[in-house]
């Protein structure tokens, strides 16, 4: 009993990691994307491995806006909207991502963009 009392103590006791420190820690080790997304209780979702891959890694933006969208597009309506943008099943897409643009997300575009490039260059090969 004495043993597991310090090990709780000695758990608590250590400094947590904040999200914020996890994201920087994965930005400069490039850690693996879904060990990431699954330690921040992430869904391993098109748009959640854009935005790891593309903008944090790739240090496109400050960390605390990447973890604002992470949080705010880890929605089930939201992803899924995400992924029919993904899947081209959308008719006006420049329409859909001014919403999404609306309701606070910040990489929408660029998103769009990078699909239409993974898109040309398996067409190409």
């Amino acid at each position: 009993m004495k043993l597991l009392h310090k090990v709780a103590v000695d758990y608590l006791m250590n400094n947590v990691t904040t999200e914020i420190q996890l994201l920087k820690d994965a930005q400069e080790s490039q850690r693996n994307t879904f060990h990431v997304l699954a330690e921040l209780s992430l869904p391993t979702h098109v748009y959640m491995i854009f935005v790891y891959e593309e903008i944090l890694l790739k240090r496109r933006d400050m960390l605390e806006n990447i973890l604002q969208e992470f949080r705010f597009a880890n929605q089930p309506d939201i992803l899924n909207r995400l992924g029919r943008l993904e899947e081209e099943e959308l008719n006006d897409k420049n329409a859909t991502v001014q919403i999404f643009e609306d309701i606070g997300l910040n990489y929408v575009r660029q998103f769009v963009f990078f699909i239409k490039n993974q898109t040309s260059k398996s067409i190409s090969i």
